[in-house]
This record gives C-alpha cells, structure tokens and sequence, in this order.
C-alpha cells in the first residue's frame, strides 16, 4: 500500500491481557496523501512516536479539534489508552496538566528512554509495536491493579459510554455511594475532563457519526488498511450538501439527545471548530478511521 498517492496504511494491532484493561489499540501509520484535513476531539488517550525522527507526543482525551497534512506526518507508531489508560500504568494525574497535548518526554519523566530503547530494538513498526506492548505490560504489572478509584472510573466510563452520553447527572452521581464532589475529582483526575464534559464528547461522537452516515456514512466504513479512494464516495469534498444533509440536521440533533437544532450546532462547533454542514464538506478519512474507537 506504501507509495499509492491516494492510500492510507493503516494497521491496528490489539494489546494481550493485563495490558487490555489500559490500552485499547497500537497502530502504524503512514500516508502521502496531501490534504489538509479536521480530526476531531477523541475520548482515548494517545501517545504517538515519530519514527522518522520527529518528537513524540502525548494527548489528553477531549483535545481541541486540529487539522493535519497526513503526508506530512511521517511514519508514525501510535498507543491508544482507554480514557482512564494513560492514569493506570503511568500514574500520570491528566487532571493535572495545562493542556491537552504535551512532550511524552516532559510528561513522562520516569521511564521514557527506557521505553525508547525498548522500542527502538525493533526493526519495522510490527517489531517496534511488539517491544512497547512488552515494556507497558511490565509497567502494568509492576503498578499492580490496587487503585479502587480505577474500578470506579471504568464503570463511569462504561455507563455514559453505553448511553452515548444521553444521561442525567444526578442519576449518574446516584450510582456511588461517595460524594459528588470526590466522583467528579477522581474522574477527572484520571482522564483529564469532568464527567459533564465526557458526556457531552460521547454525545458529539453519536451525533457526528449519526449525521454522516445520513448523509452517507464514511464513518461507518472505516477499516484495516483503509485506501482513500474506498472512502472517496463518501468522505470527498463536497460531498453531503443541500437539502438532504440541511432537513438531517434536526433529526441528528433529536435523536443524539439536544433540545433542538441550535442546541445541536452550538455543541457541534464547540467539539468541532465549524458548523456541522461545512463539516461534511471537507475530508473526512481520518476521522473514518478515528470513529472506529468511539464507541
């Protein structure tokens, strides 16, 4: 799939257990393609590796929307942590940051060259993935899984998770015996966000993946090895406008739970950055590709 300009290469690989509890997925990426496109804010943590010699980043559940040049990227290794993943094994306290992108080597001060070199032994991203899951599954057990507030925090995920968002607070903050108060501060501390406003980003995902397959459904068809010609009815320019998408709008924004369309546009351009119709205008593979660990 290397060197096809309009190709995507793509790969998941998934993690073995006790690792699974933390990380969701690793994948490798790389792609010529030259268009500009949004990525829209993620409810996982993410830690990717430039392979190429660039730096090494860390991002936060719920990052700002931003937008990037896939060909410029570089070839790339990816760990992707349930929301609560990059808490675990690291003990990192995201709460705690000043922002939802940071240096994994200024975050992660104890044990970043280790993993460095652990990765670095092998020879193509299959290897590299290979060696990094074994260095995080030693983490893991060396951390051990004694942390209550962890069991705490997966069911919260898991409740707002399963209703897309579509909750009550006072029902969600019934469900544990603690305070309000020390539920919202241990979430938060474990993912970087309160649960209001995970429950609002679960809710943004339902609603965007629920107006574009109205209007067509790239992200619905997101897939191992994704080649952006397969995608190209779909995701192109351009694509989902006029009446069809304008009369979706109030449909997507009833049935995701906001009170009418407006609601719905001033939630959908505080996660997004646009309106949703210039939205489904743009290039939407890598969020083809995103969607598939929203839910």
């Amino acid at each position: 799939m290397e060197g096809r300009k309009d190709t995507y290469c793509y790969q998941r690989f998934f993690p073995r257990a006790p690792l699974a509890s933390f990380v969701k997925f690793f994948y490798y990426f790389h792609s010529p393609c030259g268009a500009q496109e949004r990525i829209l804010p993620q409810s996982l943590g993410e830690i990717t590796f430039n392979l190429d010699g660039g730096e090494n980043f860390v991002s936060l559940p719920g990052r700002d929307p931003y937008f990037v040049v896939p060909g410029s990227l570089d070839r790339m290794v990816g760990v992707c942590f349930e929301p609560w993943g990059l808490h675990g094994p690291f003990g990192l306290r995201v709460g705690e940051w000043g922002g939802g992108k940071a240096l994994l080597q200024e975050v992660m001060i104890d044990g970043y060259w280790e993993m460095m070199a652990r990765m670095m032994e092998g020879r193509t991203p299959e290897e590299m993935i290979g060696k990094l899951e074994d260095y995080l599954v030693s983490r893991v057990v060396a951390r051990g899984n004694t942390d209550i507030r962890l069991g705490l925090v997966q069911d919260a995920v898991r409740f707002i998770d399963g209703r897309h968002g579509q909750m009550e607070l006072p029902v969600f903050y019934k469900r544990y015996s603690q305070s309000m108060r020390w539920v919202q501060m241990v979430f938060e501390e474990s993912i970087g966000m309160s649960p209001k406003k995970y429950s609002r980003l679960k809710r943004f995902h339902y609603a965007a993946a629920r107006l574009t397959a109205g209007a067509g459904g790239s992200f619905s068809m997101a897939a191992e090895g994704v080649r952006a010609k397969d995608l190209e009815r779909d995701a192109r320019p351009g694509a989902h406008t006029g009446a069809a998408a304008s009369s979706g709008l109030t449909s997507v924004a009833l049935e995701a739970g906001y009170y009418d369309q407006p609601h719905f546009i001033h939630e959908f351009r505080a996660f997004s950055g646009t309106h949703p119709r210039e939205f489904l205008r743009e290039s939407n593979q890598l969020n083809a590709i995103n969607a598939r660990s929203w839910f």
